[in-house]
C-alpha cells in the first residue's frame, strides 16, 4: 500500500509555490518523508512551474489569450501549406 500524503496549501493565489506535504506509514504511522515548501531546492521550484505553465495557470488573462493564439497556429500553418 503507498504512503499517505497530507498536503499543506499556503496562503495566496499561487498555493502550488507554497505547498508543503508529508508522506505517512498507513500501518504505523511513521513520518516517511517531508517536503517542505520553504526548504526547495531550485530544481523543485522550477519543477512546481511546470502545471502552471503546461496549463497556462498563471499571468491572467494575457498568457491564455496568448497560449490560444499560439495553439491555432499550427493547425493554421498546416492548412496554409496544404492550400498552397
Amino acid at each position: 500500500r503507498e504512503p499517505l500524503r497530507v498536503i499543506k496549501h499556503g496562503d495566496g493565489k499561487r498555493r502550488y509555490r507554497t505547498q508543503s506535504t508529508v508522506f505517512i506509514n498507513p500501518y504505523n504511522g511513521d513520518i516517511l518523508r517531508v517536503d517542505d515548501a520553504r526548504t526547495r531546492t531550485s530544481g523543485d521550484v522550477l519543477l512546481t512551474w511546470v502545471p502552471a505553465v503546461h496549463a497556462g495557470a498563471f499571468g491572467g488573462l494575457l498568457v491564455k489569450i496568448v497560449y490560444a493564439v499560439l495553439g491555432l497556429v499550427f493547425p493554421l500553418l498546416f492548412v496554409t501549406g496544404f492550400v498552397m
